[in-house]
């Protein structure tokens, strides 16, 4: 299977896309238990359950990135750095992260060797997407030799399968309206592979997909819609992800249409989403701390509740370019620490 260096300018608008999503889907988790139950009212519960439902498709729209742009990356050594590169910037990222936060009275300081162990089992700062992306990353090549050996047609009945024994039990089991129903669900885990292989069949067969603007946005608002009220219905008074979360059917539905529908109708470079989906992975790391370090002063300015509506836009966005600054920041450290590595140590691993 040969490389393809087609650019997509569209990726890159999904990507930023993605990226302020996951800062926007926080300002829920952050703010909603900061709340007390008892002032928790129908106009809240909407309003959280709206943010949810809007914004949850962060990490599935990186995963059909990764497919689509991974499809024809196979087995080399290259690969291997990357993945290294990937893990020693987390590591960067979160000893740095971490003193940020002892220095802003955030969170106590701790001693070397218990730093370290945190940071090398990711619960320095949160991990677990790097511990996804490694793992997946490593997989790949092999993924690919797989998808190179399936006719179009075994491919589709391949994302069936696994939409009906991976997705459809994730939806299901976790919806209360259907609570006296229990599918297996043993493999619910290995979503990110699901949403790997939608992304990779856009990639090798979107000429030939034929499906009307029309359609893809009905499914993706009907899909919004339907989180919407499942939350709102069932909170209690949180909003929690009783739609079945990433693995579920309905968010595969939610995140591949709209996905399929900016590739479809983006055809030209944003300037600032360019720069934004260069710095995903970092932006990404600095989620955590800088909403761990933010978001204790928002709060403050968020009571009464009358103002969280209202504020929401703006803290959103205030979280989202401190987390952007940052990322960049501590990003181009690292990699000049690593360029510099490659080019003055004389090491076949760098070259």
């Amino acid at each position: 299977m040969k490389t393809k260096k087609t650019f997509y300018p569209q990726i890159n608008v999904i990507k930023a896309i993605a990226s302020f999503s996951v800062t926007a889907v926080h300002f829920r988790n952050r703010i909603e238990t900061s709340i007390p139950e008892s002032v928790i009212n129908n106009k809240l519960t909407l309003f959280f359950s709206t943010n949810y439902a809007l914004f949850i498709f962060a990490v599935p729209l990186f995963l059909l990135t990764t497919g689509f742009l991974s499809v024809h990356k196979s087995i080399n050594f290259k690969n291997v750095i990357n993945i290294i590169k990937i893990y020693l910037l987390y590591l960067f990222m979160a000893f740095s992260s971490h003193s940020l936060m002892v220095l802003t009275n955030t969170r106590d300081s701790i001693g070397w060797i218990q730093m370290l162990t945190r940071a090398l089992n990711f619960s320095l700062i949160s991990g677990w997407y790097i511990e996804l992306y490694i793992a997946l990353a490593l997989l790949i090549p092999f993924l690919n030799v797989l998808i190179k050996n399936l006719s179009k047609r075994e491919f589709k009945i391949l994302i069936i399968t696994l939409l009906m024994s991976v997705s459809f039990p994730a939806f299901v089991n976790a919806n209360p309206d259907f609570s006296v129903l229990h599918l297996p669900n043993y493999w619910e885990i290995i979503y990110p592979i699901v949403y790997y292989f939608i992304g990779a069949y856009i990639r090798l067969y979107h000429e030939t997909i034929i499906i009307k603007n029309s359609t893809l946005f009905l499914i993706y608002t009907c899909s919004v819609l339907y989180i919407i009220q499942l939350l709102y219905r069932h909170a209690s008074p949180y909003t929690k992800a009783f739609e079945g979360y990433y693995p579920s059917i309905i968010n595969i539905l939610l995140a591949s249409s709209f996905f399929f529908l900016l590739f479809k109708n983006v055809n030209k470079s944003n300037y600032l989403c360019d720069i934004i989906a260069k710095y995903t992975l970092s932006t990404y790391i600095m989620a955590y701390p800088i909403d761990k370090i933010l978001y204790p002063h928002f709060i403050n300015i968020l009571v009464p509740t009358s103002n969280l509506i209202i504020a929401s836009p703006f803290i959103v966005i205030i979280s989202f370019v401190v987390t952007l600054i940052s990322g960049i920041f501590l990003y181009e450290i690292f990699n000049y620490i690593w360029e510099h590595l490659e080019k003055n140590i004389k090491n076949p691993l760098f070259f």
